[in-house]
């Protein structure tokens, strides 16, 4: 995999020098963070005949991709020394004491409690029992949605967008931003439903999808195995839901398609929702998981909901209850236990090459930052990215847009009414600087040190949910509504 320096080199710098902080001391030394190195380039070559090799080549070369990694650059530099700058912030947040504020308790037992798993090699595959139960004493296809709302309320997530699809159990379901009015928050409703990354990985014939393809009917075999099914049965099952899940990806927009935005931009109200897909019942859904009634839901893809639909008419409930147990296995496998990282890690790893499991402080990191963000987030500003440093910048990209406005108003290749339009797309822009303004409110979910897989599943459905109104959801907080 190659690794482009020669971009990425010349901004780290300037993104740590807001990070960094005499407050934070993390327990080992940092990664050093490069800045732009004349000396770097190889001068062995003319960058007007070959300007990727005259800049990365000397630079790819001293610097091999760990491995632990599945890419190493600049940016992914900096991100391994702002993951130990969190780890110094969550392995303080650990110890029980009475100066902790509640979200630095979340935070810290939430990754205390995934540290005393992998410390203790436990095994908590009883944390999905209920789950698993629900799913066998469905006794019709009407009991779907609610299934799969309490999937998407645990390990399955309602909502993980990605380039090919949300990655979760059918389909996606979460809040976002209205793409014709970024300041107000809708319903985001995306193609998803498949364990792989995309469609192709299913269509293809190409060699380079081939291995990943075996690699994971491989791992659903053993997924299902470490949950007590026979070989055989296990291999049986695992062409139902190929079969089922190849559907579901010959449904789905592709991804060349999926680059238009107006094509992912199909505004349906709930009415028309429903007559979409009228063999889901999507007042059980909604109702189940939690979320309120959004103005309007985005449909990223009409077509994958109407095949959906077909499949949900066509297919027998046994077929169903494989699906939803494999989805259930499949999201569940890397917070049980051990055996079942690693048999998920040899999947992960012909996806991107990664050599080597990420450590347990990562790893532990990583689903903190997944699950608590905000109240990760909080605790993080608060030593990192102090009022002053956020004053700072705002100040900076004031005078850059006043100097852009200048510039509009003084060039002479534009019409007036061109002008008026930009100085109007101008003022539109709404301007994040390091932090939001209001922060999702944790104050409901409870977090204990008892068991990770638990701490996942309540932070999951606390991050699905925006029913409560005593807490600023995650529907409403991240457009600053």
């Amino acid at each position: 995999m190659k690794v482009r320096f020669a971009v990425c080199l010349v901004i780290a710098p300037a993104i740590s020098c807001f990070a960094q902080s005499p407050q934070t001391k993390p327990a080992e030394p940092l990664p050093q963070l490069h800045s732009v190195d004349v000396t770097g380039v190889d001068s062995s070559v003319s960058p007007c005949e070959n300007f990727y090799q005259y800049a990365c080549d000397k630079l790819e070369a001293a610097n091999p991709i760990p491995p632990d990694q599945a890419a190493w650059g600049s940016f992914t530099i900096l991100a391994d020394w702002n993951r130990k700058v969190l780890r110094q912030i969550l392995e303080t947040n650990q110890a029980v004491t009475a100066t902790r504020t509640p979200n630095a308790q979340k935070i810290g037992d939430f990754y205390g409690a995934c540290m005393d798993q992998a410390s203790s090699k436990a095994n908590d595959l009883t944390t999905i029992e209920p789950l698993l139960l629900q799913i066998e004493a469905m006794s019709s296809k009407g009991d779907i949605p609610t299934v799969l709302a309490a999937l998407h309320n645990s390990f399955g997530r309602a909502w993980a967008g990605g380039d090919n699809q949300s990655n979760v159990p059918m389909f996606g379901f979460g809040p976002t931003p209205d793409a014709n009015d970024v300041s107000r928050v809708v319903a985001g409703v995306d193609q998803g439903g498949l364990g792989m990354p995309g469609r192709d990985y299913y269509l293809s014939d190409s060699p380079a999808l081939k291995g990943p393809r075996e690699h994971y009917q491989a791992l659903i075999v053993s997924l299902l195995m470490l949950n007590g099914a026979s070989r055989e049965t296990a291999m049986q099952d695992e062409a139902t839901i190929m079969r089922l899940e190849t559907a579901m990806a010959q449904a789905q927009m592709d991804n060349i398609t999926r680059r238009d935005p107006n094509k992912v931009n199909n505004r349906y109200t709930l009415a028309q929702l429903k007559a979409l897909t009228p063999a889901f019942d999507w007042d059980s859904y909604l109702k189940s998981i939690g979320a309120p009634v959004a103005p309007l839901n985005e449909v990223s893809a009409p077509q994958f909901f109407r095949g959906l639909n077909n499949l949900l008419v066509s297919e027998d409930l046994g077929t169903w209850k494989l699906y939803l147990r494999w989805q259930l296995l499949f999201h569940a496998a890397e917070v049980i236990d051990d055996s079942w990282r690693d048999t998920y890690f040899a999947y992960q790893s012909a996806l991107s090459g990664q050599r080597k499991q990420t450590p347990d402080w990562r790893r532990c990191a990583i689903a903190v930052d997944v699950n608590l963000g905000d109240a990760l987030g909080q605790v993080y500003v608060s030593q990192v990215f102090p009022p002053e440093s956020k004053a700072r910048v705002q100040k900076m990209i004031q005078g850059i847009e006043a100097a852009m406005g200048r510039d509009i108003d003084t060039v002479t290749w534009m019409q007036p009414a061109t002008k008026r339009e930009a100085h109007l797309k101008l003022a539109a822009v709404l301007n994040k600087i390091g932090y939001p303004d209001k922060w999702i409110d944790y104050s409901s979910l409870q977090v204990t040190r008892e068991s990770f897989p638990l701490d996942v599943q309540r932070a999951t459905a606390s991050n699905s949910s925006g029913s409560s109104p005593s807490s600023l959801s995650p529907w409403t907080a991240r457009s600053g509504l």
